[in-house]
């Protein structure tokens, strides 16, 4: 093989790493205390959290917060029911992927609650507002205090603004989960902003919840 031909694989082998590493850092974005969290991106689903086949959380137990006044609305009211069990009622593409890495679904139909109050004149939730409320749910008694298995899916109603820095929520991301430890524990969660397209929804959480289960620190490491 030539040397010119060498240098030229070597080129297409490099840029073809650099394309790689670009799709996963993609997946990162910023948070307000100097971390990261990984998002479900606008332009396309989430990818699989690579480097680690067997979860972290094999049986990932659902607590979900159904966030915002508009959440009381009965039309907005109906979509709960399908947000609310998120891997019990995944698609077989998804049941694969919960077998390959050991993990399985735990009925969490009733596990959830709601906080109506009215967030649409407020400023948009950054991270660390979302942290904070989560402290304040669990120290009232709100939600439940974390056990080793739970993650924590707070869904934002219509109206209810997200931003990671100068990101925005529903435009340049769908959703994304993190880690946090706070006084009541170590909280694994995933935020979801409103989507009129409720299974789009309802995929952008299962994504999250799955990736959370699979690999809860990932979104931390610098």
């Amino acid at each position: 093989m030539s040397r010119r031909i060498s240098l030229t694989l070597l080129s297409i082998a490099s840029l073809v790493m650099l394309g790689s590493a670009q799709n996963t850092s993609s997946d990162l974005l910023p948070d307000e205390d100097g971390g990261q969290v990984r998002v479900v991106r606008a332009d396309s689903g989430a990818s699989t959290v690579s480097g680690k086949e067997v979860a972290a959380i094999h049986a990932p137990k659902q607590v979900s917060m159904f966030y915002g006044g508009t959440w009381a609305e009965e039309g907005n009211r109906a979509q709960e029911q399908q947000l609310t069990n998120l891997l019990t009622s995944a698609g077989s593409a998804k049941q694969q992927e919960m077998q390959k890495s050991q993990m399985r679904a735990v009925e969490s139909r009733n596990s959830f609650v709601e906080d109506f109050t009215d967030m649409r004149l407020h400023p948009p939730l950054t991270d660390l507002g979302i942290q904070r409320q989560i402290q304040t749910w669990i120290t009232t008694g709100a939600m439940q205090a974390p056990q080793a298995n739970s993650v924590y899916v707070i869904y934002l109603g219509p109206g209810v603004r997200s931003m990671l820095r100068d990101k925005v929520g529903g435009q340049d991301y769908l959703g994304y989960y993190s880690l946090v430890h706070l006084d009541v524990g170590t909280v694994v969660y995933a935020v979801v902003p409103y989507d009129m397209d409720t299974t789009r929804m309802q995929q952008t959480a299962q994504r999250l919840m799955m990736e959370a289960a699979i690999d809860p620190p990932a979104a931390k490491r610098q």
